[in-house]
């Protein structure tokens, strides 16, 4: 080497990313959801990757595209949509089209790993991460995670631990960040920040257990969420239920003690629930 090139140590920061899917799937198809959850739930960074509905025809709202190009993401992965709508959908955002069976072999979102693999080991006896129930609703699939029973059946024995809680325990799990959905986001986080993101009000989604609108918008609100330099706590749970859980309120209060820097300090939200229910929903909680 040319000794006039050298110029002296030289300081390197380098950030480790996992490739991040867009999840496309046919507008109101539940299964459609489920599906698309379970596959985010097997990758590093899947709570941020966003699931965007597709409508006949290759449509999709300005505000998913919108989602998209905040989230910065890497492929355009279909899940249940029609293969030509799909890739219009893709074209529009700029992407080529993986389908989900390709998704670990094909496209830029390939380059990832299962979460097991990066953050702390889960040793035998410690607290299993909580996914949705045995019914599967789907507001505890968005709100907790879930996999498909061949892919728990798939992974080793005492290298991954999930259990299948009552109900009120996956609203529980959300607040204390001990659900499988939220293991996807060990060590990935912001790594550098300019003029943001900042702490703001606690989200708390009120809806009908089957409303796939309310689970969509939950979920790509959640993947926008900050991570580390901002503090915003979030919660979907049922409408008609919180009030028979025990002592439920308190732990949401607790979750909400932070400092006093912004107003609001929660933001209730619904598509699916009457307003007189939603503030009757507040008053059970607060």
């Amino acid at each position: 080497m040319d000794g006039r090139d050298y110029v002296g140590p030289t300081a390197v920061r380098a950030a480790v990313l996992p490739g991040r899917a867009v999840y496309l799937v046919a507008d109101e198809s539940k299964d459609g959801l489920r599906r698309a959850v379970q596959e985010a739930c097997t990758r590093w960074g899947g709570m941020t990757e966003p699931i965007i509905p597709v409508k006949p025809g290759g449509e999709i709202d300005p505000w998913w595209e919108q989602v998209v190009s905040l989230a910065r993401i890497d492929s355009a992965v279909n899940v249940d949509v029609d293969p030509e709508d799909a890739a219009a959908v893709a074209r529009k955002l700029g992407m080529d089209p993986v389908p989900l069976a390709a998704i670990d072999r094909s496209g830029a979102a390939s380059f990832t790993v299962y979460p097991s693999a990066v953050g702390p080991e889960q040793m035998p006896g410690y607290i299993a991460y909580v996914t949705a129930s045995e019914k599967r609703q789907l507001w505890e699939v968005v709100g907790a995670g879930d996999l498909t029973d061949a892919h728990l059946e798939s992974i080793p024995a005492g290298s991954f631990y999930t259990r299948r809680p009552y109900e009120d325990e996956v609203a529980r799990a959300q607040l204390a960040a001990r659900t499988l959905v939220e293991r996807t986001c060990s060590q990935f986080a912001e790594h550098g920040t300019s003029g943001g993101p900042a702490s703001g009000p606690a989200v708390v989604w009120v809806t009908q257990p089957g409303s796939f609108r309310d689970c969509v918008y939950f979920w790509n609100l959640r993947a926008l969420r900050p991570l580390r330099f901002g503090n915003q706590p979030m919660l979907l749970f049922p409408a008609g239920q919180a009030q028979h859980w025990l002592h439920f309120p308190d732990q949401l209060a607790h979750v909400l003690e932070r400092p006093d820097e912004f107003a609001p300090d929660v933001a209730l939200c619904s598509f699916s629930v009457p307003e007189p229910e939603l503030h009757q929903a507040f008053l059970v909680i607060r």
